[in-house]
């Protein structure tokens, strides 16, 4: 079967960016660095890649060195938050000028 790809996908693996935009938010996929034929990282990077081509944010969770675990955890057709609702600031708020 042919499929059209988007420069976005050609740049990442094919196969990645279908699976990626195969799942819904809330779901995952897992793979190993045998199957693969190749390492960890290099299997983050691609899914990486693949998830900005598919338009899904993805997070890794931990697992062992030899697998990689992952979940799609937003759409980029999601609703973006509020610009108000930006993350708190860590750390002590800056002295003031006096």
């Amino acid at each position: 079967m042919l499929v059209k790809l988007t420069r976005e996908q050609l740049a990442a693996r094919p196969d990645y960016v279908m699976l990626l935009q195969s799942l819904a938010v809330g779901e995952g996929g897992m793979a190993t660095t045998a199957e693969e034929g190749t390492s960890k990282i290099t299997i983050k990077n691609r899914l990486t890649t693949a998830s900005d081509a598919a338009g899904v944010q993805i997070k890794f969770h931990r697992s062992d060195a030899r697998t990689v675990i992952f979940e799609v955890t937003a759409r980029s057709s999601d609703p973006t938050p509020a610009p108000g609702s930006a993350p708190k600031r860590r750390g002590r708020k800056p002295k003031s000028a006096a």
